[in-house]
């Protein structure tokens, strides 16, 4: 339900290994290092994010693309949905069309059990052997206990300055149009950009989350979320009524 939440605030949600410069940095297929991507989500709320290229990241309930370079895998747990297969196939297509024809071979394999093409134990040989059996579902981690907090950014006083003005119980009276906020409620961090602010503070706010979860050790495991006064969505505001929401994926614009 959580994740759900989470995926509500954005339409599309991507992460790649090593983030944006090492993501999107273009690389010829024919000297592509293999990397799997993980699709999951429901309706337009689907979302991408590259995993290892382990068995244990597989699961029955959600799709995935093995992208070879020449040749793409695509993986449909049993359980997968419409929603993910699609999202998986147009991947798929788009990988293809980048490539322009580059790309030799395409396999579709349903479950652990498909062996209707003896070339699809070439896919198996990432994951050292075709298993058994694969997980349900996806094993979500435990958020740690986080007391929520709001820490304010401005450059009123000439100098760019983070000071906590909340702390416990959020209080979004403490939100001022003139300046930007960071709000950690402990499974998701939000940036808020007041209408007001000026440049400078909205560039520096994002910087200046990135190194707050950095400082605790949790830059890896927590979503980032940009939330601009006044569009703000239905469950940004819970948060603020002790019910934020969550996931693990953080926004990004593409994944090629």
């Amino acid at each position: 339900m959580k994740v759900r939440k989470f995926l509500d605030c954005f339409n599309k949600m991507t992460i790649l290994e090593g983030g944006v410069e090492s993501g999107f940095h273009r690389v010829k297929p024919e000297n592509y290092k293999p990397r799997l991507l993980h699709i999951t989500g429901y309706k337009q709320h689907v979302q991408v994010y590259q995993v290892p290229i382990k068995t244990e990241s597989l699961n029955n309930c959600d799709s995935f693309v093995l992208d070879c370079g020449l040749t793409l895998y695509q993986f449909n747990g049993d359980k997968s949905s419409a929603w993910e297969k699609r999202k998986a196939n147009a991947i798929i297509d788009e990988l293809q069309a980048s490539r322009h024809g580059k790309v030799k071979t395409t396999y579709i394999i349903d479950g652990v059990k498909d062996k209707g093409n003896p070339l699809i134990e070439e896919f198996w040989k990432h994951f050292g052997g075709r298993p058994n059996k694969i997980k349900e579902e996806e094993e979500m981690k435990e958020a740690p206990e986080i007391e929520p907090s709001i820490q304010h950014v401005s450059n009123a006083t000439g100098r760019m300055v983070i000071e906590e003005v909340s702390r416990g119980k959020l209080d979004k009276k403490v939100l001022n149009s003139d300046d930007c906020y960071i709000i950690d409620v402990g499974v998701s961090v939000y940036v808020w950009v007041g209408k007001g602010s000026n440049a400078l503070e909205k560039r520096e706010a994002m910087n200046f989350a990135v190194q707050y979860l950095k400082n605790q050790g949790r830059e890896s495991d927590v979503p980032i979320a940009r939330v601009v006064e006044e569009k703000e969505t239905p469950e940004f505001w819970q948060a603020f009524s002790g019910k934020p929401c969550g996931g693990r994926a953080a926004a990004s614009k593409d994944w090629k």
